[in-house]
């Protein structure tokens, strides 16, 4: 494996979620960069579509959605992602895979839950 760090965009319109995912992927090694819509992730993606690694959004965003703001991003570079929400239904997670999420995860997780995912999607 190289040096080079693992880079997450964290897109969620929630300050606080935003921040606690944000330190938690730091404190295991990723870097990170934050937005706090579909919008500005999605600008933020193109302008650094060369260094993000993986996505994590939130669902129910102001501007543009977790979902729409994933298609988005795959047309520009296939990129792996997590969707997080407030209210995920079973039935929810395998519609979002269908998509081509990784997974869809409630915002009630384990701080390590997010890390263990990445680790394992890009075999890190």
């Amino acid at each position: 494996m190289s040096d080079k760090k693992t880079t997450v965009l964290v897109v969620d319109d929630n300050p606080g979620i935003l921040d606690l995912v944000g330190k938690m992927l730091k404190c295991e090694g990723f870097a990170v960069i934050t937005a706090n819509d579909g919008e500005e992730g999605l600008e933020k993606f193109k302008k650094y579509q060369n260094t993000i690694n993986f996505l994590v959004t939130d669902n129910m965003m102001p501007k543009m959605r977790g979902p729409q703001l994933f298609i988005k991003i795959q047309e520009i570079k296939p990129t792996p992602g997590i969707l997080i929400s407030s209210a995920i239904l079973k039935e929810d997670v395998g519609r979002f895979q269908r998509i081509g999420f990784v997974t869809a995860l409630s915002k009630v997780f384990e701080l390590n839950q997010i890390s263990a995912i990445i680790k394992k999607t890009l075999g890190i």
